[in-house]
């Protein structure tokens, strides 16, 4: 999966689009239209698709320095089985969101 395939599963989770004029993401908010960074852009972003998922888990990144490559795992307890997915990407941020719409894709089964 590579960020922009991880970024539209994640804006349709959240009920949001990606603006393709400057790809942020926006969403209406009663009288106004809010912008935001892309998903794969902002930990800060991420925050709010970790809540709705309301995951028992933990998660951490491991940076590679051979590769420059960065490795975030999110490991979730479902039904007593441990789920552990995997993102890679050149930043935390960019992994992290590779994680989190792989455990959307599989949580929404």
């Amino acid at each position: 999966m590579n960020k922009e395939e991880a970024n539209k599963i994640l804006a349709e989770y959240m009920g949001t689009e990606i603006n393709p004029e400057d790809d942020s993401v926006f969403m209406e908010e009663e009288d106004y239209i809010v912008y935001d960074y892309l998903y794969s852009d902002s930990l800060d972003a991420l925050v709010s698709v970790w809540e709705k998922l309301d995951i028992d888990g933990q998660a951490y990144d491991n940076y590679d320095r051979e590769f420059m490559k960065h490795e975030f795992r999110i490991y979730i307890t479902n039904n007593r089985e441990l789920l552990d997915f995997q993102g890679n990407g050149q930043s935390i941020q960019e992994a992290a969101a590779i994680a989190t719409a792989k455990a959307i894709q599989e949580i929404e089964k």
